[in-house]
């Protein structure tokens, strides 16, 4: 019977158990001789398998030599017994790793009494209640939070807001100083310029308030040189700390005397600068009156279909008529005193600006007369009435063309009127519409030229 060759078993690694060590690998050749004789013939294949922690599932073949010793020797056979040694050292490394099975029990029991240590069942809902509570609580924080955000985000929209129409305001402020008459009073126009000062402070953020001697001193170290002067001759002639007779802030802020006279100086050159530049809008400044429709024909269409949709004649009609007979009621309860005030004006004015006024008080009289009958032809017309008709102002001077005397009889208002309803206030489609003009240049032009 031929001899066998065994696999070799090596057992896993990770079946180790706590108290004994890994079985060692192992070889064993079964022999079995029938005769004394030496085995001649060679054994068959056999699988030799390794595994380690290294190499798993290598698979190394080794053909067996005839002879023990031939086989001792063989380079195959070395190299297994070499892999075999490495196995084992490393399966005794991984002993020595592993947890002792004393101190495995060890742990079991501590896992044991932390069981037993468990939070009871009512304490754990009670601990889960509570959780919930606090995060009800943070997410109705965080929406308190947002809705103060929001409360923010709006006050913060409205004071840019409230600053954007303070600087609006401001501007606007100062061109309106420019087109009044310059007062010749200095005493008047030091408290202008007091109050344009204020004004200005309150615009850059940083408002005077001057009610102390230490508020003083603290504004003319904050303004500069140009406004210390100024704020010395508001102390001076008792335009701030009207009252304050125990202190002298003179120390300091320097000689008040001193620093008033300079600031008397700088006023006239501004005073003078202002006056100059009223002085050129006055006498350059026109009067103007508007171009006329270019298309008075689509105009008039445009005027039909709006007010054929519904509801607009029944929203529209009351509310002119009432408007216009407040006007008139109005104006006749105003007019002696505007023409009073008119004709003052006129008679203050020096001679150029009273030649280049088209609007004199005789004209604005004669117009005051005719309001009464402009309104009724109006309220006759109803609302076919345009009023685009812009050749000359119609209230002034009814009449096509322009004359410097606005005097005109009733006859020729009234048939001036019905020209004006018959057209719906506009110009009829074959004259050349007016482009805008100067009344205050044609004015001037026809007094010049119709002169005696």
């Amino acid at each position: 019977m031929e001899p066998t060759a065994v696999p070799i078993k090596t057992e896993p690694q990770d079946d180790i158990p706590f108290t004994e060590g890994p079985p060692y690998p192992f070889i064993h050749v079964k022999k079995e001789r029938e005769n004394k004789a030496v085995q001649t013939e060679a054994p068959p294949l056999g699988i030799i398998r390794d595994r380690n922690s290294r190499q798993r599932n290598e698979k190394v073949q080794v053909k067996l030599p005839a002879s023990e010793k031939s086989w001792k020797r063989d380079p195959k056979t070395k190299t297994l017994h070499h892999k075999m040694k490495q196995a084992r050292q490393e399966a005794d490394q991984l002993r020595e790793q592993m947890v002792p099975r004393e101190k495995y029990e060890e742990l079991q029991q501590e896992a044991e009494q932390l069981r037993e240590q468990e939070i009871p069942r009512e304490k754990y809902e009670e601990l889960q209640q509570q959780l919930r509570n606090m995060r009800q609580s943070e997410s109705q924080a965080f929406e308190g939070w947002q809705k103060e955000q929001e409360k923010v985000a709006k006050v913060t929209r409205r004071l840019d807001a409230v600053i954007k129409q303070l600087d609006t305001v401001c501007s606007l402020y100062s061109d309106v100083l420019t087109c009044r008459a310059l007062v010749k009073n200095y005493a008047l126009f030091l408290l202008e310029r007091y109050l344009r000062l204020k004004i200005k402070a309150v615009r850059a953020g940083a408002p005077i308030q001057i009610n102390t001697v230490n508020d003083f001193i603290d504004c003319c170290k904050h303004y500069g040189v140009k406004v210390q002067r100024l704020l010395c001759e508001f102390y001076l002639h008792n335009m701030v700390l009207e009252q304050e007779t125990d202190l002298n802030p003179g120390p300091f802020v320097g000689d008040i005397q001193l620093q008033a006279f300079v600031s008397f100086g700088v006023n006239q050159l501004k005073w003078l600068r202002a006056y100059n530049a009223f002085q050129r809008q006055e006498n350059s400044l026109d009067l103007w009156v508007r171009a006329e429709p270019r298309n008075p024909v689509q105009l008039w269409k445009s005027h039909k279909i709006l007010m054929r949709t519904p509801g607009v004649i029944e929203l529209l009609g009351p509310m002119h008529k009432d408007l216009i007979r407040n006007s008139l009621e109005y104006f006749l309860a105003i007019k002696d005193f505007a023409l009073d005030a008119a004709k003052f004006r006129y008679r203050i004015s020096p001679p150029n600006i009273q030649l280049r006024e088209p609007f004199k008080y005789e004209n604005f009289e004669l117009a005051a007369e005719r309001l009464s009958l402009y309104g009724q032809h109006i309220l006759r017309a109803g609302p076919s009435w345009l009023g685009y008709w812009f050749r000359s102002p119609i209230i002034w001077h009814p009449a096509p063309g322009y004359q410097a005397l606005y005097n005109m009889p009733a006859d020729q208002s009234n048939q001036s009127f019905d020209n004006l309803i018959a057209h719906h206030g506009c110009r009829p489609p074959h004259e050349v519409p007016s482009p805008a003009y100067s009344l205050t240049a044609l004015h001037v032009n026809y007094n010049v030229f119709m002169r005696p």
